[in-house]
């Protein structure tokens, strides 16, 4: 990334002009929720940062290594999406970049030709295998997660005896990934994922206190910067993005808020079969 910006802009003819912030137009609510939509897009884009937690149990010293991979893998990401954004925005004015699809190809063809457009093409293949490489490690944990603790097929939790990985999990998600792809557009998907993800975000978030309350005895390793402002803001904020998805985007949040739905009933049932086949309940 940091590569294709230098070419950027050590070939591009670009203009200054375009870093100017232009001017603000009249502030209205329609504005602020037109700017919670566009957060939508922009958040999937930085979406992975919650996937580390899933392989915590495998992590060495996860109360100190945890936060700090997420804190420095979060401010190296947002250094480079600036750094990119900044070169497109040197070669492409604001308006061509509202109109172009393929922002990054087209700032590459500005800049080296033709031929710049297919190459970086082909190194956002390699981009797109590296994001699927890391879902196909993380994701599965939770269904993994889920089993383990009697909450899904018990198979589902089986390790595989040579490489120690959740197979089963790994086949089963990979499965329901096929499934949903071919359900729907991109932008169809990743309304559906962020406004249920940051529903259960907030919900997450929410949990902070509830446990602080409720289980105080518990070990904290780590604890919550800010306490409780931190969480309260961003509890907040949660709700606020998932409230503004469903009103904008009625009904991919609403596809997406039928599939967690669907879930319950499956929750329920786990749950109710894991109590049933405890030793207390059969009075072993």
């Amino acid at each position: 990334m940091v590569g294709i910006c230098a070419v950027i802009f050590l070939f591009g003819k670009g203009n200054a002009a375009n870093l100017v912030e232009p001017q603000p137009g009249r502030f209205s609510m329609n504005l602020l929720s037109a700017f919670g939509v566009a957060l939508v897009a922009t958040f999937w884009a930085y979406k992975g940062w919650e996937s580390a937690t899933y392989s915590a149990g495998e992590v060495k010293q996860p109360e100190r290594n945890m936060p700090l991979g997420i804190l420095i893998g979060l401010t190296a990401v947002i250094a480079l999406y600036l750094l990119a954004n900044l070169a497109y925005l040197y070669v492409l004015p604001a308006g061509v970049i509202a109109q172009t699809p393929r922002v990054a190809a087209e700032a590459m063809k500005v800049a080296v030709g033709p031929a710049g457009a297919s190459i970086i093409s082909f190194i956002i293949l390699f981009s797109i295998m590296g994001a699927a490489n890391q879902n196909l490690l993380c994701s599965p944990r939770v269904y993994f997660a889920m089993s383990r603790d009697g909450l899904f097929f018990k198979n589902i939790a089986r390790v595989h005896p040579r490489y120690l990985t959740p197979h089963v999990s790994i086949i089963a998600i990979s499965l329901w990934s096929v499934v949903l792809s071919l359900s729907g557009t991109f932008e169809q998907l990743f309304t559906y994922v962020v406004f249920g993800q940051w529903l259960f975000f907030g919900l997450t978030g929410a949990a902070v206190f509830v446990l602080r309350k409720k289980r105080p005895d518990l070990p904290r390793p780590y604890k919550t910067w800010g306490y409780p402002l931190t969480p309260a803001l961003f509890v907040l904020a949660a709700f606020l993005i998932s409230l503004n998805s469903l009103l904008k985007e009625f009904w991919n949040s609403l596809a997406g808020l039928a599939i967690i739905v669907l879930g319950v009933p499956a929750y329920f049932y786990w749950k109710r079969k894991e109590t049933t086949s405890s030793p207390g309940a059969t009075g072993k």
